[in-house]
């Protein structure tokens, strides 16, 4: 039981301390994922609403992504935490989590874009439109990190 306690209260100084940009990022990450069943699932005409939620989905896309950059506060988390059991038992698997989830995000919404080629007959140019989706979202990660857009 010590054991365990002493899992959550190192997981808890790593929320405390990171939860402000973490929550913000892992909530700019969902959106994307959020947004593309409800434009790559639609079955209807193209109107100015699905474009709309293309745009969106596009925007918001590299969020997703972008959580792996957060591996910059890795560092800091580390020294100011208490011990090596607090690294391995909080920091690493909040980080772990969080970049999981960022990266879950991108792949289901990829998994979408997919279904929705298929759909569309165009199943043969999804490699390509995939390689063009991750490239232009490596560009918004670069943007977001460095340019801090």
């Amino acid at each position: 039981m010590h054991s365990l306690r002493v899992v959550v209260e190192n997981i808890g100084g790593v929320g405390r301390d990171s939860a402000g940009w973490m929550g913000w990022n892992l909530l700019l990450a969902a959106v994307p994922a959020v947004v593309a069943p409800l434009v790559f699932r639609h079955r209807g005409e193209r109107t100015p609403l699905w474009w709309s939620g293309l745009a969106m989905f596009a925007l918001f896309l590299p969020n997703a992504p972008y959580v792996v950059t957060d591996l910059v506060h890795l560092r800091n988390d580390v020294v100011a935490a208490s011990g090596d059991t607090a690294v391995v038992t909080g920091v690493l698997p909040v980080y772990a989590l969080f970049i999981g989830a960022g990266l879950l995000a991108y792949s289901y919404s990829l998994f979408e874009v997919g279904r929705y080629l298929g759909r569309a007959g165009l199943g043969a140019r999804r490699g390509a439109v995939e390689i063009g989706i991750h490239l232009a979202a490596a560009v918004g990660v670069v943007l977001g990190r460095f340019a801090r857009l």
